[in-house]
């Protein structure tokens, strides 16, 4: 069975939605060109939600790094055990 996830990323005052089987992956391929603001994050998988809210330096780290985005995906994924 195939894990889907639905990823809400809001940032610079605009939000996109879209479904995922591999979050880390997904977050670098979102790889904003501008990150101004604070963004949030929230991932829901079945009736369970988390949601996180990164300051810019963070932001930058899980969206340009593969190895902080495997991480930061990984501790989503624990959090919704």
């Amino acid at each position: 069975m195939t894990k889907k996830y639905l990823v809400t990323i809001s940032m610079n005052d605009k939000s996109k939605t879209f479904e995922t089987t591999d979050l880390a992956q997904s977050f670098i391929d979102f790889k904003p060109s501008v990150i101004k603001t604070v963004v949030r994050i929230a991932v829901e998988y079945g009736d369970k939600k988390v949601e996180r809210v990164l300051y810019v330096m963070r932001a930058k780290r899980v969206f340009y790094n593969p190895f902080t985005a495997k991480v930061f995906a990984r501790d989503i994924e624990r959090a919704l055990i």
